[in-house]
C-alpha cells in the first residue's frame, strides 16, 4: 500500500512540472504587401512589407529583379524590390521566397514584355569634334543617326557612343538620333553650334611691307600691312590685312587701323583691301594648340562708336568655316617695321665705276644724318651697285631697276648687292649689322644735274656673328626699308671713276673702306709665346688679326704679332676693348717675332670681292698709326697659279674695337702659321 502511494505521488509531481512549462508559439510571416507583383516593362521599384516573429532570409529566383536586403531579425520589415527594364518581346516571371524559422512565404513577380513606347531628349554641343553618349538602362539593340556628321560608335551596356565631327559650316546644324531598346525608342535632337568665337585682348601692329615686295618687269608694288592679333576661347587669331596705295588714291597711315572689307589676296601681289594667307606674316588661327592656315574668307573692319567692329569669316585648308567677332577699342597701333621712312639729309660718300666682263659697274654710297624714327634703329647709309652694258652712255643711269643677283659677265641691267646699314642704340650698345636687299625696286631720277634715289625693298641680315666671332648663320627675319628722300645731290661724271679690270698686278688703295665694310678686330693674347728676351723686362708678345670686308672692293685680313705692352680691358659696352692695335711697322715673316706680319692659316690675305681671287700675303710690310694704315709694297700670291699682286697706298682707319679670342679654340686654330711658298715679287 505504501509503495502504491509513493508511486502516485511521483506521477503527480511530474505532471505538475510539465504543466508549469510555457508553450512555444509557431513561426509565422505575415505579408502586408501583395503576394503578386505585376511589374511594368520599364525599370521600376516595388515595396515588399512583412512581419516575422523570428530571424528571416529572402531569396530571388531570377536575375531581372533584386532586393535591397536579404536577411534580418524579427519585427516589421520593409524591403525594396528593384525590377530591371524588360527589352524583350516576351513576359517574364519569378518568385521571392521569404523564410522565418519554419514559416515560408512566396511572392510572385510578373513583368510585362516591352511595349511600343518612346521618350524624347535634347542635347547641344560646341563646334569642336567630339564624342557624346546617350545613356540607357540596358544595352541597346540598335542606334541610328539622320546626318553623316554624326556617326554611331560603340554600343555599351549603359549607353550608345556617337562621334561628332567639327562644325565648319559657319551655321548651327541639327541631327536626330535614335536609340532602340526592344520596342522602346529614345529619340534625341542634337544641335551643334558653329564656331563663332568672341575675340579679346587685341594687339594691333603696323608691319610695314615686312613680308615681301612684289616686283615684275612692269615695275614694283609697295604696300602696308597691319596685323590684328586676338585671343579666342580656344586659342589665338591673327589677321594680316594689306593697304596698297599703288592701286588706290589712299595713303598709308601707320598709326590708324584700316577699315573696309578685306578679301583673300589670291594673286599674292598684296593688292589693296586684301588679307594675306601665305608667308611669314599671314592670317591664321589656332584651336586647342593646333595651328590652322587660312585659304579663303573675308575680314570686315568697321568703326563703331569710339571703337571698331571686326568680323572674320575664315576658311581653313579643309574648307571648314570659322567665324570670329570683336567689338570695342583696338588700342594703340605699335610699329613693327624697320624705320620705314628716312627723313635725313643725304651726303655723297664715294662713287666709281670699273670695267668688268664687258659691263660698267657703278657703286654709290649715301650717308644720312637722320634721327631715329623707330625706338632703337634707323638707316644711316646705303650702298648700291648697278650693272650697265659697256658701250652705252657713261652717264650715271636713271630709271626703275628691279633687284637681280649679280652677274658681271652678262649684259643685263639692274641694281645688285644693295646693302643697308643700321645702328642699334638700345642699351647703349653699338651694333653694326649689315642687311641685304632680297627683293624690291630702286628708282633713280635726275633733274637740274642732281639725282634722287628711292629704294623700296625687303632686307634681311646677311651675316651674323656671336660674341665669340663665330658665324652662326643667316637669319630669316625680314625687315622693311622704304627710303624715299626728298633731297637731291650731285654725282661726279662717270669717266673719272673708271677702273681697270678687277684682277691686276698692282692695287693702290686711296679710299677708306665703305660703311658697308664690316671691320673685324680680335686679340689672341700671348698666342705665339713670350718675347725670348723678356727676362730683361720686355713684355710678352700679343697677337691680333683685323681687317675690312670692303676696302676699295677688296676684303683684307691681317695677322700681326707685337712686343709692345698692351692690355685687354673691356672698356666698350663691357664686351669690347677699344684700345687700338699698337702703332708701328709690321714686316712680313714666316716666323713669329716682334712687329711681324704673319701668314696665318686663314687670316692674312687680300681677296677681290668681284672675281673671288685670293692672294695670301708673302712679303712687304704695313705701318699703323692711331688713325691710318699704309701698305708698303705688300705682296700677295695666288697659291694655285703663283700669280703675284702688289698692294700699295693708304687709307684712314682706326684698328680698335677688339674682342677677346685668347681662349677660343676655333678662332685660335685659324691663327696657325702656314708659311707661304714661293718668293715675294
Amino acid at each position: 500500500m505504501r509503495n502504491k502511494i509513493m508511486t502516485l505521488a511521483m506521477v503527480a509531481l511530474a505532471w505538475v512540472t510539465i504543466a508549469c512549462q510555457p508553450v512555444k508559439a509557431p513561426d509565422y510571416i505575415t505579408l502586408s504587401s501583395d503576394k503578386t507583383i505585376n511589374a511594368v516593362w520599364q525599370a521600376k521599384t516595388y515595396d515588399v512589407v512583412f512581419t516575422a516573429n523570428t530571424a528571416w532570409t529572402a531569396t530571388c529566383s531570377e536575375s531581372f529583379f533584386s532586393l535591397n536586403r536579404t536577411s534580418g531579425n524579427d519585427g516589421t520589415i520593409a524591403l525594396v524590390l528593384s525590377v530591371l527594364e524588360n527589352t524583350a518581346d516576351a513576359a517574364r516571371t519569378g518568385t521571392v521566397t521569404i523564410k522565418a524559422g519554419d514559416a515560408i512565404e512566396t511572392i510572385t513577380v510578373n513583368q510585362d514584355p516591352v511595349g511600343e513606347t518612346s521618350e524624347e531628349q535634347s542635347m547641344s554641343v560646341n563646334f569642336l569634334a567630339q564624342t557624346i553618349k546617350v545613356a540607357t538602362s540596358a544595352k541597346a539593340t540598335k542606334a541610328e543617326s539622320t546626318q553623316d556628321w554624326v556617326q554611331v560608335g560603340e554600343i555599351l551596356d549603359d549607353g550608345v557612343v556617337f562621334s561628332v565631327t567639327e562644325n565648319g559650316t559657319g551655321a548651327q546644324r541639327s541631327a536626330f538620333l535614335s536609340v532602340m531598346l526592344g520596342k522602346h525608342t529614345i529619340k534625341v535632337t542634337l544641335k551643334q553650334e558653329p564656331e563663332s568665337g568672341t575675340l579679346s585682348n587685341p594687339k594691333v601692329s603696323y608691319l610695314g611691307h615686312k613680308a615681301h615686295i612684289y616686283d615684275s618687269e612692269n615695275g614694283y608694288s609697295t604696300f602696308g600691312q597691319f596685323q590684328l592679333a586676338f585671343d579666342s576661347e580656344y586659342g589665338k587669331v591673327n589677321l594680316v590685312v594689306n593697304v596698297n596705295p599703288n592701286s588706290t588714291s589712299e595713303t598709308i597711315d601707320p598709326t590708324t587701323v584700316p577699315t573696309g572689307l578685306f578679301v583673300v589676296d589670291a594673286s599674292a601681289k598684296y593688292d589693296d583691301k586684301t588679307f594675306t594667307v601665305a608667308g611669314e606674316y599671314a592670317t591664321s588661327f589656332s584651336i586647342n594648340g593646333t595651328d590652322y592656315a587660312v585659304i579663303d574668307g573675308e575680314i570686315s573692319i568697321q568703326t563703331e562708336g569710339d571703337g571698331y567692329k571686326v568680323k572674320a569669316t575664315l576658311q581653313d585648308a579643309t574648307e571648314k568655316i570659322h567665324v570670329y567677332t570683336y567689338t570695342g577699342a583696338l588700342g594703340t597701333v605699335t610699329k613693327d617695321d624697320m624705320a620705314s621712312v628716312v627723313d635725313g639729309t643725304p651726303s655723297y660718300s664715294n662713287y666709281y665705276t670699273y670695267f668688268a666682263g664687258n659691263n660698267y659697274i657703278w657703286s654709290v654710297t649715301l650717308f644720312y644724318s637722320a634721327a631715329p624714327s623707330a625706338s632703337s634703329e634707323y638707316v644711316s647709309w646705303v650702298t648700291f651697285k648697278l650693272v650697265q652694258p659697256a658701250g652705252e652712255s657713261t652717264e650715271f643711269p636713271t630709271g626703275t631697276f628691279s633687284y637681280k643677283a649679280i652677274d658681271y659677265s652678262s649684259a643685263s641691267t639692274g641694281y645688285v648687292e644693295t646693302t643697308v646699314g643700321t645702328f642699334d642704340l638700345s642699351g647703349n650698345t653699338l651694333k653694326q649689322d649689315g642687311f641685304r636687299v632680297n627683293r624690291g625696286a630702286l628708282i633713280i631720277t635726275k633733274a637740274d644735274g642732281k639725282y634722287t634715289f628711292a629704294l623700296r625693298s625687303n632686307i634681311t641680315t646677311y651675316t651674323y656673328y656671336d660674341e665669340n666671332g663665330n658665324y652662326v648663320g643667316t637669319p630669316t627675319d625680314l625687315k622693311t626699308f622704304d627710303w624715299n628722300p626728298t633731297t637731291t645731290f650731285a654725282i661726279p661724271d662717270a669717266g673719272a671713276g673708271v677702273m681697270a679690270t678687277p684682277d691686276t698686278d698692282e692695287v693702290i688703295f686711296t679710299k677708306s673702306p665703305t660703311p658697308d665694310a664690316r671691320y673685324v678686330g680680335n686679340w689672341f693674347g700671348h698666342l705665339y709665346g713670350t718675347n725670348p728676351e723678356g727676362e730683361g723686362g720686355n713684355p710678352a708678345w700679343n697677337a691680333f688679326y683685323f681687317g675690312w670686308t670692303n676696302a676699295q672692293e677688296y676684303t683684307i685680313y691681317l695677322s700681326v704679332n707685337t712686343d709692345v705692352a698692351w692690355t685687354y680691358e673691356k672698356n666698350f659696352s663691357n664686351r669690347y676693348c677699344n684700345t687700338p692695335v699698337p702703332a708701328g711697322t709690321y714686316t712680313f715673316s714666316n716666323e713669329p717675332g716682334a712687329q711681324t706680319l704673319l701668314p696665318t692659316k686663314s687670316r692674312c690675305y687680300f681677296k677681290n670681292n668681284y672675281t673671288g681671287t685670293t692672294y695670301r700675303i708673302n712679303g712687304g710690310s704695313i705701318t699703323l698709326t692711331d688713325t691710318h694704315i699704309t701698305f708698303n709694297n705688300v705682296t700677295g700670291m695666288q697659291t694655285s697659279t703663283g700669280k703675284v699682286c702688289t698692294f700699295k697706298g693708304e687709307f684712314d682707319t682706326t684698328c680698335y674695337y677688339h674682342q677677346d679670342r685668347s681662349t677660343n679654340a676655333t678662332q685660335k686654330a685659324a691663327m696657325e702659321i702656314v708659311p707661304v711658298q714661293g718668293p715675294a715679287q
